[in-house]
C-alpha cells in the first residue's frame, strides 16, 4: 500500500492509494492536507494506512444532513411505527434540517450539537423535547455510521439535558369512586374511564380495542394494538409496542358489565346508520359509526373533574392512579406490572416508588407488633 508526503504551500499534506472502485475498476486515492510540519504529516498517513491493512477503514461521503435525511426517511420508514415516525419527520423538518441541514454529516462535531441544545434551553424549549430531537438525531448518525457515510458515531460524546422527573398526578380511591359516579350520568364515554381506572390501560391501547378482544365468558380483555394520531393519518390503528405491551387483563365482573352496556349501545347505533354490526369492530365509535376521538376523553376528564372540585389530571394519570391504588391495596407488584404492560418489575416499581417506600414502613410496623405480641 503507497502513500506519499507533499508540501503545499506553508502546510503539508498525504495522499494514499486505496484500491479501486468495484463498479468503475478506477483507482482511488484518499487526501488529506492541513499538516504544520512533516512528522505529523506523516504519523496521520501510517495511522491510516494502519486503518486500511486492518479493514478498518471507512472512505465516507461528502454529504449533507439535508440529502442524508431524504435517503434515510426512504428506507426507514418501514422501520419505525407511523406515530412514531411522523413525530420524527416533524423533528427532522422543524429542528434539524434548519440548524445542521447544510452540514456535511462526517464533520457534524460534539460541540456543535451541545451548544445547539444549550439554545433550545434557553428558547424555552423542555428537556423532555430537546431528548426526542436527541433521540432522532441519534438514530439518523447511527445510520449513517452503518451505511459509511460518517466514520463515526459523535453522538457518543453529546448528552442531552436532564430534565426533572415530573412528578405524578393520582387521585385516591374516594376521589375515583366519585368522579365515575359522576362521570356515569354526564358522559357517553365513562366505559373509557372505567378501563382506564379499573385496568390501568392506556388511553390508546383502550381505543384500540376491538370486539373480538372481549372475551365475556372468561373475563378477560386482550390487548393487542394501540390507537394514534398520526400527523397526515389522522388516527391509525397500529400492533402494541412490545410484547410486554400485547397482553391479557383479567377484568372484574363491573368491567366486564360496563363493556357489554357498550356492545348494546354500539348495536343501536349501527342499526340506525344502516350497517351491519362486525365482531371485530372498535369498541369505541362515534355516533357516526367512525372512530372516537381521543382528544374528547382528555377534555371531558377536565370539564367533570372541575365540575367535583377534584385536582386536574391527564388521562394518563389515570394509569397512575390505577396502580397507586392497586399497590396501597397490597397487591403484588409483579401483578401489577403485568397489568400495566411494563417490561419488568423495576420499572412498575422505580414509577411507584412513593406508593412502596410508604408500604415498607407499613410492612416494618406490622412485624414490629407481631414480635411484640406475648
Amino acid at each position: 500500500m503507497r502513500g506519499y508526503v507533499r508540501k503545499r504551500g506553508k502546510s503539508y499534506s498525504f495522499t494514499i492509494d486505496i484500491g479501486r472502485d468495484p463498479s468503475t475498476g478506477q483507482r482511488k486515492q484518499k487526501t488529506k492536507g492541513g499538516f504544520k510540519n512533516s512528522k505529523d504529516c506523516e504519523k496521520a498517513m501510517n495511522d491510516m494506512i494502519h486503518l486500511l491493512q486492518h479493514d478498518e477503514f471507512v472512505d465516507t461521503k461528502k454529504m449533507m444532513l439535508k440529502d442524508f435525511v431524504e435517503d434515510w426517511i426512504e428506507m426507514e420508514e418501514m422501520n419505525y411505527r407511523p406515530s412514531t415516525f411522523s413525530v420524527y419527520k416533524s423533528i427532522i423538518n422543524n429542528r434539524l434540517i434548519p440548524a445542521f441541514g447544510h452540514a456535511y454529516v462526517d464533520e457534524l462535531k460534539p460541540i456543535d450539537i451541545q451548544k445547539y441544545y444549550n439554545r433550545m434551553l434557553k428558547e424555552g424549549l423542555t428537556p423532555k423535547y430537546i431528548l426526542s430531537i436527541h433521540n432522532v438525531l441519534r438514530a439518523l448518525i447511527s445510520k449513517s455510521v452503518t451505511w459509511e457515510v460518517a466514520s463515526k458515531n459523535v453522538m457518543d460524546k453529546v448528552t442531552p439535558p436532564k430534565g426533572k422527573r415530573k412528578e405524578m398526578q393520582t387521585w385516591t380511591l374516594e376521589q375515583s369512586k366519585q368522579f365515575l359516579d359522576h362521570a356515569k350520568e354526564n358522559t357517553i364515554i365513562y366505559p373509557v374511564f372505567v378501563l382506564a381506572i379499573w385496568t390501568g390501560m392506556r388511553k390508546g391501547e383502550i381505543y384500540g380495542l376491538k370486539w373480538k378482544d372481549i372475551d365475556f365468558e372468561n373475563n378477560r380483555i386482550q390487548v393487542n394494538r394501540t390507537m394514534a394520531w398520526a400527523r397526515g393519518q389522522g388516527h391509525i390503528l397500529q400492533d402494541a409496542k412490545t410484547d410486554g405491551s400485547r397482553r391479557t387483563i383479567k377484568a372484574s365482573d363491573h368491567v366486564m358489565s360496563v363493556l357489554n352496556s357498550q356492545l348494546l349501545k354500539q348495536k343501536q347505533i349501527m342499526m340506525k346508520l344502516g350497517e351491519r354490526h362486525q365482531d371485530d369492530n372498535l369498541v369505541f365509535l362515534s355516533y357516526n359509526g367512525k372512530p372516537m376521538s381521543m382528544r374528547h376523553a382528555g377534555e371531558r376528564l377536565v370539564q367533570l373533574s372541575k365540575e367535583l372540585g377534584l385536582p386536574r389530571i391527564r388521562m394518563h394519570d389515570l394509569r397512575h392512579t390505577h396502580a397507586t391504588i392497586s399497590l396501597e391495596l397490597k397487591q403484588h407488584p409483579k401483578v401489577v406490572s403485568e397489568r400495566l404492560g411494563h417490561k419488568s418489575i423495576d420499572i412498575t416499581l422505580d414509577l411507584y416508588s412513593h406508593v412502596t417506600e410508604n408500604l415498607q414502613e407499613e410492612s416494618a410496623n406490622e412485624f414490629e407488633r407481631a414480635m411484640n405480641q406475648k
